[in-house]
């Protein structure tokens, strides 16, 4: 099995050693069986390996005399025997498959060690103690014992695809590392690259988006975790608002690291020796507590001296190789390191990243709300102080602006919004720059170091349009980045220290980005970023100039949360950097003309997305480091106005959408027909002209449940979330055999440019399907709204744990991407469950449980 080995045709001509195993025994006295690995015996000639022609004609005799051939073709791994059992006796046959990273391990320590009668039981008892070990928290005793069983699978599920958090390091300041996580949970999904370390404390990357409401319910179970995820997600949010695509697994390094990693992970004992000279001294100390030998010593403070850092799985791989005997037991080993290490996230923009998911961010503010909920003593300091502090991530693109061919004339369609992200050579540069100094902190954005500062020190951050708009502010210099510059002769790339704010201000970074890219109707947000939301089977209307109100209930969610956070605590300081306060002033400028009726809806939106723009060109590289410090009584007035404009839109939406679609209910997305455009003489590197748009008409979207649901949770009464259910309820969002939620109504009469969706049969996928996690949303806003009744009244048919498995198709214990809905055209499959069980709905659920 060549793991690493590429299909590309390359000059390294290196033996790859690599082994897949599979052994089979009678678990009676562990006799092995005879294994095949050549399928010609079993199937012959049938390459469809349907028949297995071969052995339906010979039988186990002749199969395992033939020859087989063990080259120069794809093996098998099937064992043969024959049994004969009398009425009542049984016989337990047990296979075993795995990996080695050489035949050689295999051979010496496995091999021996698998085969071993009692060892397959002693695994499956150890299985079933760890899994009732982590699903203790959520242990539970009802009436309904199916139930109690539900929450256990859905916590491990949930765990499965989020990771969970182990307590490692001392407990006066623990450090989390979140175990089991892989991309999107399992395999079902076979469209992923998926990865699962066969190490200690193993896990895989995962989706920026799945990890964080995966992760929503960390700190109620385990309180230790504090603020490790909502500084973590918050640092990945990046100037603009977007974030990367990947999280990866948090990483620790020694505060002192200087061993280089190809160094670090040599296995030659000999020059591991010579190298323990370099080794760090904290790496020396902690070596010397946990190992007697002075060559494990010299080994283990070598291998903590990566400079890149290390995840503990990685070290005990690396002592495995090495030999290494510990004098302290495994887990007072890995405190120890941990405690001396320093921990640190980890992210990346992947290489298939080819835009930026505009609902990713929407999960933030439930971290947020579940940490003060756990620790309402320390909410000032969280919001305020020091304990909330967050970077800010740098990727390697760019977002087209509008003026640079962001917009296009498409052949036989008209004028269309097609291009998103470009490649940014100079940001690219930046962050080669900090990964010299810093390897660790490559991808956090930093000041503006001396050379920078003396050349953007007449950088107009933004047109002054307004004079007298800066009177009523008193301002306050604090500049992160005065005298840590590097005196680099490139200015492009002159750079100081990485760059935090409040987690305060890092929410109103977050709003005031959302804000200001509202439609051209001032209804939703805009997805302007090359990818719609979560439902990514609507590719297509990003193109159309789409826009979503889910997107746009969340911005004003945080606005609202803002606006009580300053009313609660009027007299505390926010320090905002003076490219986001130059936006909000250039914002209060337009927002004045709009109400005064100097400009119409689009020159609203044409001059805030300018003034959106020149903040981005302004922090593409650097923030200056400089902030205006602003009271939050000072700040409320701003707060005040943006919540009102984000309610008048949702306002309006309701009313176009009642008068386009019919009904009550909240419309969920929107798209922009380009009434009035110019057409200009560039193109881009499609042959396409560019487009410069002058009116737009809002189209809408037939309805989605996702619409509602978000709009629920910006409402202040139960009258008012009653009334959204109770029109949802008796909207065409509601399958009325299954008494279930559908993700969307119809959506007859829809072009397919909307996106691929439009292939799918109604019922199926995002195509009028019951998609659970979304339906789960639904009940979880019932619960928070008071719809205490209403609710358990629709958990009866329509929580898994309750379905028939004849109809649901596999365990009620366990979740589907969507079930098909009455909608469906064959009507025997309505109600069975599909796709991976790993999903959102297990957070939602724990959500409701922990609420409950």
């Amino acid at each position: 099995d060549a793991d690493d080995a590429a299909t590309a045709a390359s000059a390294d001509g290196s033996e790859v050693d690599g082994s897949s195993v599979a052994e089979v025994s009678d678990a009676e006295s562990y006799p092995k069986l005879p294994m095949v690995v050549d399928p010609d015996v079993v199937f012959g000639r049938n390459n469809a390996y349907r028949k297995p022609v071969k052995f339906f004609d010979q039988g186990v005799d002749g199969v395992l005399a033939a020859d087989q051939v063990y080259v120069s073709k794809t093996p098998c791994a099937f064992a043969a025997t024959k049994l004969t059992l009398k009425a009542g006796e049984s016989a337990t046959v047990t296979t075993v498959y795995g990996r080695s990273s050489s035949k050689a391990l295999f051979d010496s320590d496995i091999k021996n060690v698998v085969g071993k009668v009692g060892f397959v039981a002693k695994k499956q008892k150890q299985a079933a103690a760890l899994t009732t070990r982590l699903t203790e928290k959520v242990a539970m005793k009802s009436g309904v014992p199916i139930f109690d069983m539900y929450v256990r699978q859905q916590y491990l599920d949930n765990l499965l695809r989020g990771g969970y958090p182990e307590v490692l390091g001392d407990d006066d300041e623990p450090k989390i590392f979140h175990t089991f996580s892989r991309i999107h949970g399992d395999l079902e999904r076979d469209y992923n690259y998926f990865q699962i370390d066969a190490c200690f404390f193993s896990m895989g990357p995962g989706n920026f988006r799945d990890v964080n409401q995966n992760r929503r319910c960390d700190v109620f179970q385990e309180p230790k975790v504090g603020t490790f995820n909502v500084n973590m997600f918050a640092s990945f949010l990046q100037a603009d608002g977007y974030n990367p695509l990947t999280v990866a697994s948090a990483f620790f390094i020694m505060p002192d690291a200087v061993i280089p990693p190809e160094e670090a992970g040599a296995v030659n004992t000999t020059s591991v020796a010579a190298m323990a000279k370099a080794a760090t001294p904290v790496a020396k100390q902690v070596a010397s507590e946990v190992a007697e030998s002075a060559l494990d010593q010299a080994v283990i403070a070598t291998l903590l001296s990566n400079t890149n850092g290390f995840r503990p799985g990685d070290v005990f791989i690396a002592m495995d190789l090495h030999d290494v005997k510990l004098s302290v037991s495994k887990p007072e080993f890995i405190d120890k390191v941990t405690a001396a290490a320093n921990l640190l996230p980890s992210a990346q923009f992947a290489a298939t990243q080819n835009g930026f998911n505009a609902d990713h961010w929407t999960y933030h503010l439930d971290l947020v709300e579940t940490y003060l909920s756990i620790f309402p003593d320390s909410e000032q300091d969280f919001l305020f102080g020091p304990s909330g502090h967050a970077a800010f991530f740098m990727s390697p693109v760019t977002l087209i602006p509008r003026s640079k061919g962001r917009y296009v004339m498409a052949p036989k369609l008209g004028p269309r919004q097609y291009n998103f992200i470009k490649a940014d050579p100079e940001k690219v540069a930046a962050m080669a720059k900090a990964g010299k100094g810093e390897p660790t902190s490559y991808s956090w954005q930093r000041t503006a170091g001396k050379a920078a500062k003396a050349s953007s020190s007449s950088r107009k951050l933004f047109a002054d349009k307004d004079e007298d708009k800066k009177e009523d502010k008193k301002k306050g210099d604090d500049d992160q980045g005065d005298d840590k510059g590097d005196d680099d002769s490139d200015d492009s790339v002159a750079l100081g220290e990485v760059f935090t704010v409040s987690q305060y201000t890092k929410l109103l970074m977050l709003a005031v980005s959302k804000f200001t890219i509202m439609d051209p109707a001032g209804l939703g947000v805009e997805y302007e970023g090359g990818k719609p939301g979560w439902n990514d089977a609507m590719n297509g209307l990003c193109g159309l100039f789409g826009s979503g109100m889910p997107e746009a209930y969340e911005a004003l969610r945080i606005f609202q949360f803002l606006a009580a956070k300053a009313e609660q605590f009027p007299t505390a300081n926010v320090a905002i950097p003076e490219e986001m306060d130059a936006l909000m002033l250039e914002t209060t400028h337009f927002l004045n003309e709009l109400e005064s009726k100097v400009i119409s809806d689009f020159g609203y939106w044409d001059g805030v997305r300018t003034a959106v723009e020149e903040y981005r060109e302004a922090t593409r590289i650097t923030f200056t480091g400089k902030t205006t410090t602003w009271t939050n009584f000072m700040l409320i007035p701003f707060l005040k106005r943006c919540i009102k404009k984000m309610e008048a839109g949702a306002q309006k939406s309701l009313e176009l959408g009642k008068e386009m679609l019919g009904n009550d209910v909240a419309p969920c997305f929107w798209y922009f027909e380009v009434e009035k455009f110019e057409v200009l003489r560039e193109k881009d590197e499609m042959g396409r002209h560019w487009v410069k748009p002058l009116s737009f008409t809002p189209k809408a979207v037939p309805l989605f449940l996702e619409g509602p649901v978000r709009q629920m949770k910006t409402l202040k009464s139960k009258a008012e979330v009653k009334a959204v259910y109770e029109n949802v309820k008796a909207s065409t969002l509601r399958d009325k055999v299954l008494k279930m939620y559908k993700i969307s109504e119809s959506l007859d009469g829809m072009s397919f440019e909307l996106g691929r969706m439009l292939a799918f049969a109604p019922g199926w996928l995002e195509n009028e399907s019951i998609w659970l996690h979304m339906e789960y949303k639904f009940y979880l806003e019932m619960l928070r709204g008071g719809l205490y009744d209403e609710l358990f009244e629709e958990l009866k048919t329509g929580l898994i744990a309750f379905q028939d498995p004849e109809t649901y198709g596999r365990s009620p214990l366990e979740c589907s991407s969507f079930l098909a809905s009455s909608a469906h055209p064959d009507k025997s499959i309505v109600g069975q469950g599909y796709l991976a069980r790993l999903s959102g709905s297990t957070a939602e659920f724990l959500s409701m449980w922990n609420l409950m």
